[in-house]
C-alpha cells in the first residue's frame, strides 16, 4: 500500500496515487487490473455503499488524469444509481471507458475507504424515472430540494441541460 493511501485525503480533488510514480497526471492512460471478486465480496461492497450517502467516482480522461467525482448513490435491484446532469463530462468519460472506480466519501468528497471497480453505464431517458424513485426512496426531501435547485438553474440557464442518470454495477 502506498503512503498516499494510506494519509487521510483532505479534498476530493487530491487524488490518491495507486501506483510508484510521484506523478500520476503525467502518466499514460492506466489499464486497470480486473481482478475477479466472489459473490460474497460484491454482496459486502453493495451492502456497503448502499447505506453511504455519497460516493466518490473515479474516471478517466483521455490522456490518463483520473477524475473524482462525488456523487449521490441509491440502491436499486443490485445495482447503484446516480442522478446527474447531461452537461457533465463524467457522462463522456464513463460512455468512453466504462471502467471506473468508486469510494465512499464524506459530502465534502474525503474518501473513507479504498476505491473498487465498478462498471458505470449511463441510464436512457426511459430509465430514468426508475433513478428518480430510488434517489426520492433514499434522500426525501434534500433529493426533492435539489432538483428544484436544479430546475431554477436550468431556467435561468445557469447550468444547461437535463437531468442524467448512472448505473454502477460492482465487478
Amino acid at each position: 500500500m502506498s503512503e498516499a493511501i494510506s494519509a487521510p485525503l483532505k479534498t476530493w480533488r487530491q487524488v490518491p496515487t495507486f501506483s510508484s510514480d510521484p506523478h500520476p497526471i503525467s502518466a499514460p492512460p492506466m489499464k486497470l487490473p480486473r481482478k475477479e471478486s466472489t459473490p460474497a465480496q460484491r454482496t459486502m461492497r453493495y451492502a456497503r455503499f448502499s447505506l453511504e450517502n455519497t460516493a466518490s467516482i473515479f474516471t478517466y480522461r483521455a490522456s490518463g488524469t483520473m477524475v473524482p467525482c462525488p456523487l449521490w448513490i441509491a440502491p436499486y435491484a443490485g445495482r447503484l444509481l446516480a442522478w446527474t446532469h447531461s452537461k457533465d463530462g463524467l457522462l463522456e468519460r464513463i460512455a468512453t471507458q466504462p471502467h471506473v472506480q468508486i469510494a465512499p466519501c464524506d459530502g465534502r468528497g474525503r474518501l473513507l475507504a479504498e476505491p473498487v471497480p465498478v462498471t458505470g453505464r449511463v441510464l436512457l431517458a426511459e430509465e430514468l424515472p426508475t433513478a428518480k424513485v430510488a434517489m426520492q426512496a433514499k434522500y426525501g426531501w434534500r433529493f426533492g430540494a435539489a432538483r428544484v435547485s436544479a430546475a431554477l438553474a436550468r431556467a435561468l440557464m445557469l447550468r444547461p441541460g437535463r437531468p442524467a442518470g448512472l448505473e454502477l454495477t460492482l465487478d
